[in-house]
């Protein structure tokens, strides 16, 4: 299977990333107490302190914020969507000895477990040299388990893992 990355340009791209976003946001609010499914069946993430979204329009105006200024990516399996990436440099949140956050990733459940997330990673990795960190989620043993495996064998096992291993920095 021929694995890409392609960075988003147009408004059909964003659309997608968008659909895949919002599919990652109902996964994620399995680990994460903070993101509320609302009245209106939509994910949000409560801290933020954004209105509850009632439509689409506004779930992506109240949950994809810092994501606009970041690179994005549609992942590809043999030239059909399969998830998306955000990869965010220079933002507020992200220490100075970082260079890049990788901030989400996300492979659709038909695509799972067929190493199209260890290649797509490796792919975003590849496009941006530098200082990177990557969190997960304490409660998401699944992503602590992928991140690990994927990392160790990118690096050579040369990264660090903090925060009881839900954050790995390393340099490529």
């Amino acid at each position: 299977m021929n694995i890409s990355i392609t960075r988003v340009e147009t408004d059909d791209d964003q659309c997608v990333v968008w659909h895949f976003f919002l599919a990652f946001f109902y996964d994620l609010s399995r680990y994460d107490p903070d993101i509320a499914i609302v009245e209106s069946g939509l994910p949000h993430y409560e801290p933020s302190g954004n209105p509850r979204p009632r439509t689409f329009d506004e779930f992506i105006e109240s949950n994809f914020w810092v994501r606009g200024d970041s690179f994005q990516y549609i992942i590809r399996a043999d030239e059909q969507p399969a998830g998306y990436a955000v990869v965010c440099s220079g933002n507020d949140h992200i220490p100075p000895e970082i260079d890049f956050e990788l901030l989400d990733f996300y492979i659709v459940p038909k695509y799972r477990g067929q190493g199209i997330g260890r290649q797509a990673a490796r792919l975003v990795f590849d496009a941006h040299r530098g200082a990177w960190q990557v969190f997960e989620l304490a409660a998401n043993e699944p992503a602590k388990v992928f991140w690990l495996r994927v990392i160790g064998e990118y690096t050579g096992g040369v990264y660090q893992n903090l925060d009881d291993g839900t954050q790995q920095r390393f340099t490529n």
